[in-house]
């Protein structure tokens, strides 16, 4: 396991990269001598290289010496495992990303291991180079509550139903995995990308999610249950939901419950987002009826997330958010008429993908540490 000081040496360099050893020493607060020990020792393990940067002194000398992370020397790989679909990408360590790959279908705890296995399989070449294993890491997104990388609940899908972590790493031990709550990937996406000390990210699909960013910290809460807004009840008494409450978030603004609101009103029925957002732009009445609907509760979970945690920024992922323009400036106004905040709402300029690279993420930082 390495120690703090090669820990913080690599952990900045991969939040700026090129840096001298004097500008590590500085910044981090460390000695030279400290500083010199760790980066020599990150060097031959191959993590780390040197590089001439600049000219030299008028008074000559060498060129300044610069370190910086050698991003070819690992792979990460990002499962995005839904209810639904499977998702993954192969980065290496500067978010450049090798393969990607998107497959429909249904994930249970009867499949979700085989499926996960194939795409490690299936992509071998990126993890077997000369012969060394460069896929360093391994992080699955799950759409559940997860708390030390166990899973705990999961409503929409049975994947509680298994130790998922424990299966893998007994079926290929060569491997590092975690897991991790999707919409709380997410949030380490933007939250690296942007620089952002405190933000939230709303993820909505099949079900809906926060994930929550805290003076530059993933909260997540003593259980991991931080951010499951979903459940948060936003209508007394209202409809009830496979958790056993009624009147929670999902069953208002997730996709599920949009498609079956416009179920209830309109004789022509729908099976997709994607049929509800092309109705919508024909001026259908019902598909109408069903966003402006999904706008007034999505305004109302999205103020109570900003009384609570006072975030600098709000990311909405959804269907809708990407696809219809008005979207979120709709969900700005709705939020700041009725309750006067001004925060901006915005969508992902990642899109679906912000759960991907947030898990690359992650299984860098966990890398870093070992």
């Amino acid at each position: 396991m390495r120690n703090e000081y090669q820990v913080l040496v690599l952990n900045e360099l991969f939040n700026t990269n090129n840096k001298s050893r004097v500008d590590l020493s500085k910044d981090l607060h460390i000695n030279k001598t400290s500083i010199s020990t760790s980066v020599s020792s990150l060097i031959d393990e191959g993590l780390l290289m040197e590089v001439s940067v600049g000219e030299a002194s008028s008074r000559g000398g060498r060129k300044p010496i610069k370190l910086m992370l050698d991003h070819e020397f690992a792979y990460f790989m990002a499962i995005d495992l839904s209810k639904n679909y499977i998702s993954f990408c192969i980065c290496n360590m500067a978010f450049e990303v090798k393969e990607y790959g998107f497959y429909e279908g249904e994930v249970n705890s009867d499949n979700a291991i085989d499926k996960i296995t194939s795409v490690i399989n299936d992509n071998e070449k990126y993890y077997t180079v000369d012969g060394v294993n460069k896929l360093k890491g391994v992080t699955i997104a799950i759409h559940g509550i997860v708390n030390d990388n166990n899973i705990i609940f999961t409503p929409n899908y049975d994947l509680d139903n298994i130790n998922l972590l424990e299966i893998l790493n007994k079926k290929i031990p060569n491997i590092d995995f975690n897991i991790i709550n999707e919409s709380n990937a997410a949030a380490l996406c933007e939250h690296y990308v942007s620089q952002v000390d405190n933000l939230i990210t709303i993820n909505v699909g099949s079900g809906l999610g926060a994930g929550i960013i805290i003076d530059g910290r993933l909260y997540i809460g003593k259980r991991g249950y931080g951010g499951e807004i979903g459940h948060m009840i936003i209508v007394p008494n209202g409809r009830k939901c496979h958790c056993g409450n009624k009147g929670c978030f999902e069953q208002y603004c997730s996709s599920t419950a949009d498609i079956s609101y416009y179920n209830e009103i309109a004789d022509d029925k729908i099976e997709s987002s994607a049929e509800l957002i092309e109705r919508y732009k024909n001026g259908d009445s019902y598909a109408v009826d069903t966003i402006k609907r999904n706008i007034y509760y999505m305004s109302i979970g999205v103020n109570n997330m900003m009384k609570t945690i006072d975030p600098s920024y709000v990311y909405i992922n959804s269907d809708l958010a990407y696809n219809i323009d008005e979207y979120l400036p709709m969900v700005n106004e709705e939020v700041k008429s009725t309750f006067g905040q001004d925060v901006p709402i915005e969508v992902s300029k990642f899109h679906d993908k912000s759960t991907l690279i947030g898990c690359v993420y992650y299984g860098i930082v966990d890398f870093f540490e070992k």
